[in-house]
């Protein structure tokens, strides 16, 4: 949600059809919808958006690499100066020093990319001592102590990954082998307790989760999962921990609910049978809820379901489709202004679409 009370969202629609740079968009609860798009710059076009401590917007912009910043009235500018062109700006957040925090693959001279840094006037700082050979930095969190946490996976999965640790003045700190060896970390979430906790893949395609203290302290934790890959991690009330995971050779998986006490529960009755799950988020009254694109992915648009899923605390799932239309793909479903839940749907029929349920 943006500061000034509605939804902005990236509209990468011209971008990947090679006619433009994309656009920032905004939709106001009642539906209004606004694009930007001039100072943008493509071919990559913007592909993080986050609000930024100054009452602006702020998002990272690939192909060329840059980092921009919207006003609420649409005003776009960008910042590149310290920037490599050959770099590929993706994760964007809010720090706790004031300023915006991000991503930057393959700079050239740091064989892991970079951390950087950009003030509210815009300039640029990158930050590359600590980091791993051959890494490739991934999600990128504000942690609990006032730092920064980030994953860093190894390019081409070999399992050597490890989680990350920068502070506001950039000191970078990595945690790495015990419990992570043979791991690649790629979702990171800050939990309850002052803990992180991760999801990622082993070398042989195996899906794991964990949690890392603020100290490095580093637990695997047990899941029943029989998935490849986890795609979320949720908190829910009580200390409940919940996790959806996915094959994404047979296109099924479950939803897996851990108690505090460590026990594990798995929840599939509802699901499709082709299963893929594209987001998935806490909603109004303790209720999980996902978006799902299975049989359109699986088998082509408009050959399959799609739908926006609940989840109640005890497991019991029910999917909603009335209203998506044929050929719908429901993603990055978020909570947005008087508690209804909102998505994109990259609808194969037509240019796409804002989607609101009201729980």
């Amino acid at each position: 949600m943006g500061p000034d009370g509605n939804l902005w969202f990236l509209d990468g629609f011209t971008n990947r059809t090679g006619h433009g740079p994309g656009a920032i968009g905004r939709i106001t609860p009642a539906g209004t919808i606004t694009l930007f798009s001039k100072g943008l710059q493509g071919p990559g076009g913007p592909t993080d958006l986050v609000a930024g401590p100054d009452g602006d917007l702020w998002f990272t912009s690939a192909a060329p690499s840059a980092i921009g910043r919207i006003t609420p009235s649409g005003t776009v500018t960008l910042f590149s100066r310290g920037l490599p062109t050959s770099g590929w700006v993706s994760d964007i957040v809010s720090g706790p020093d004031g300023n915006l925090w991000f991503t930057d693959s393959s700079v050239p001279g740091a064989v892991g990319g970079a951390i950087g840094r950009v003030t509210s006037s815009g300039t640029i700082s990158l930050f590359t001592k600590g980091l791993p050979p051959g890494g490739n930095q991934g999600h990128l969190v504000k942690g609990p102590g006032g730092d920064l946490w980030f994953t860093d996976y190894s390019k081409g999965g070999a399992g050597t990954g490890s989680i990350g640790r920068i502070t506001p003045s950039g000191v970078i700190t990595m945690f790495s082998g015990g419990p992570l060896a043979g791991t690649d970390p790629t979702a990171l979430v800050p939990g309850p307790g002052g803990e992180l906790w991760f999801s990622g893949q082993t070398n042989n395609l195996t899906w794991i989760m964990g949690r890392i203290t603020e100290a490095g302290a580093i637990t695997l934790i047990h899941s029943g999962f029989p998935s490849r890959f986890g795609t979320g991690v949720v908190f829910g009330p009580g200390g409940v921990v919940w996790l959806i995971g996915y094959d994404p050779v047979n296109l099924s998986g479950a939803i897996e609910r851990i108690t505090p006490m460590r026990t594990s529960s798995l929840f599939s009755h509802g699901l499709p049978t082709l299963w893929y799950p594209t987001g998935f988020v806490l909603g109004p009254g303790g209720n999980l809820w996902f978006s799902e694109a299975s049989g359109n992915l699986a088998m082509g648009p408009g050959n399959g379901l799609a739908a926006i899923g609940r989840v109640t605390s005890s497991g019991v799932i029910t999917l909603f489709t009335k209203g998506l239309p044929p050929g719908s793909e429901p993603d990055n479903l978020m909570v947005g202004p008087g508690g209804s839940l909102w998505f994109l749907d990259q609808s194969a029929n037509g240019p796409g679409a804002i989607g609101r349920i009201i729980p």
